[in-house]
């Protein structure tokens, strides 16, 4: 039994650490998506 539990312990911690970097990846992906259009909003801006 307690190995059992040793594993879906680590197993758990390691989902957890992949949801976490997920997350992380999304924000920073949110963040890149805001830079790209504030760089394209600044350069319509320039060509009009």
């Amino acid at each position: 039994m307690g190995k059992a539990n040793k594993i879906a312990s680590e197993c758990r911690k390691r989902n957890e650490m992949a949801e976490a970097r997920r997350v992380r990846e999304n924000e920073r992906n949110k963040i890149r998506e805001k830079q790209l259009q504030a760089l394209n909003d600044a350069h319509s801006v320039k060509e009009r």
